[in-house]
């Protein structure tokens, strides 16, 4: 009989990067030795847009799922590891060492995934560790532990982790969902953004580029695609956007995915995500496996995976300036940009093709 590996993460029906790569791991992932088995934790997708008024229910959840987790490990003896992937914040630290501790009182071998990661956060317990101090031995005690960047490695063995248990993996796209021909028909280029719609990932920055590349003489068109964060930022995105007059140049648009985002993908030359904060974004992952050039930030694993001047750019976080430049920069080498855009498709298939993620983690599991 095969042991069972049980992913203690959101509903799959959540939006997020995490919830795309788990569908994406549980679609893909064939094992001789191992079944995978979901348990929801945290937010429900029908509270997404409503998290912060939850207060007193998330609490009464948090016990109901931690007392279901409690059941499940009882009834199903055959759950040989417990995988948890909390963001690098205190909210999710504190909720899934939880289930790190239960996990580790019935004997089950524990693996923790660090997804998001918050350098304001890491730089605060580096400093003044306090309560989290206790929460970190909770996951320095994990049989193994992924990271996303190799810059989160060198963090989490600054902090006391063991560093033979640490692997760096990355996000991962499916090959059969890629388009086989791109779809580009116009001479001029197409910029892309794709994501959620909010401060941290820099979509102010994109329309005050925009802005500046018009004062330069050179206007480009770009395409966003994403939900909101809330109400505020829908408000400051559409006045600022009336403000400098770009209501026929940057289009917002709602939340894409499956099909509809990939034949977008498939028809834009060049993917603008100036994020502030990243673990290892599956957009710029299905950007580069898109064919496209990608101009962002040294955040998370990004600039390990665009090297800059090479396969795409790497600007500073919070520079529209320099973002305006480097989009001017492709305007002017139309050719050169859709040339790297070519060559990134085949260095994502080598890099972060399913089978090659999926290969990496069975790895992981059979030594733990």
């Amino acid at each position: 009989m095969k042991k069972t590996i049980l992913i203690v993460t959101k509903h799959p029906k959540s939006k997020g990067g995490v919830i795309n790569y788990y569908n994406h791991f549980f679609k893909v992932f064939n094992s001789d030795e191992y079944n995978l088995k979901w348990f929801t934790i945290g937010s429900r997708p029908e509270d997404y847009y409503n998290r912060s008024d939850r207060k007193f229910w998330y609490a009464f959840e948090l016990l109901k799922d931690v007392f279901l987790f409690i059941f499940l490990l009882i009834k199903n003896r055959n759950i040989a590891i417990v995988q948890v992937s909390p963001s690098f914040i205190p909210v999710p630290l504190f909720r899934d060492s939880m289930y790190l501790i239960i996990a580790k009182i019935f004997g089950k071998k524990t693996i923790t995934f660090f997804r998001g990661w918050s350098r304001e956060f890491e730089q605060r317990i580096i400093s003044k560790p306090g309560y989290f101090k206790y929460v970190l031995n909770l996951y320095k005690k994990s049989d193994a532990v992924l990271v996303l960047a190799n810059k989160f490695k060198h963090v989490l063995v600054d902090l006391g982790f063991n560093a033979a248990k640490i692997n760096v993996t990355r996000t991962m796209f499916i090959q059969k969902d890629i388009p086989k021909k791109r779809f580009i028909v116009s001479q001029s280029l197409k910029f892309l953004y794709i994501g959620r719609l909010s401060l941290q990932k820099g979509i102010i920055d994109i329309i005050d580029a925009v802005k500046l590349a018009n004062d330069n003489g050179i206007k480009v068109n770009v395409d966003m695609y994403g939900h909101y964060a809330n109400e505020e930022i829908k408000i400051i995105t559409n006045t600022k956007i009336n403000d400098y007059s770009l209501e026929n140049q940057i289009k917002i648009n709602g939340f894409i995915s499956g099909v509809d985002k990939y034949h977008k993908l498939a028809e834009a030359d060049v993917f603008l995500f100036p994020t502030y904060n990243e673990g290892c974004p599956n957009s710029i992952i299905e950007a580069l496996a898109s064919g496209l050039f990608v101009i962002s930030t040294p955040v998370g694993a990004i600039d390990e995976m665009v090297l800059n001047d090479k396969n795409g750019i790497i600007i500073p976080l919070k520079s529209p300036i320099k973002l305006a430049k480097k989009i001017q920069w492709c305007v002017n080498n139309i050719n050169k940009v859709r040339e790297i855009g070519q060559s990134n498709a085949s260095y994502a298939s080598v890099n972060f093709e399913q089978d090659v993620i999926v290969e990496q983690i069975k790895k992981i599991y059979h030594i733990v």
